[in-house]
């Protein structure tokens, strides 16, 4: 039998993605926590304020309480086969603002914001793009960008 595996994987903004992958697993949560139990035996916990993303692999458990909790507090689930292959997220509503979506749609009208949003998303995928060819570039010498 494999062993029970819960792993932690450090983002830069000091909150974690947490990792559930051992089989049979269950996920609750109890006060300002999320538990981990394998078999009825606890096997890890961990702070909810500490949590950026709750990532399952294959058959984990995840309590009523806890999903409502963590949507409440957008905090994302996503969920995997054994193998590792994405099935879906559970996400919550989001944020309510309407004074942000009422700004967000006035912005959409006016040409030199749009312009300045797209400039900066073209600016983004190309520097990313220059990234992933500069990351798996196969000879010996990098390429000349």
């Amino acid at each position: 039998m494999r062993p029970p595996h819960v792993r932690w994987r450090f983002r830069a903004t000091r909150r974690y993605r947490f990792y559930v992958q051992a089989r049979g697993a269950k996920v609750a949560k109890k006060g300002e926590t999320l538990e981990v139990f394998v078999e009825d035996a606890k096997v890890q916990a961990v702070r909810l304020i500490d949590v950026s993303q709750l990532v399952l692999m294959g058959q984990v458990y995840v309590t009523t309480p806890t999903l409502h909790e963590l949507m409440s507090r957008e905090i994302p689930i996503s969920w995997h086969s054994f193998g590792g292959w994405f099935l879906g997220h559970t996400i919550g509503t989001g944020h309510k603002n309407v004074e942000l979506r009422t700004a967000q749609y006035r912005a959409s009208f006016d040409p030199q914001k749009c312009l300045r949003l797209a400039r900066g998303l073209v600016i983004a995928k190309i520097q990313n793009q220059r990234t992933l060819l500069r990351r798996n570039w196969k000879r010996d010498t990098p390429p000349e960008i």
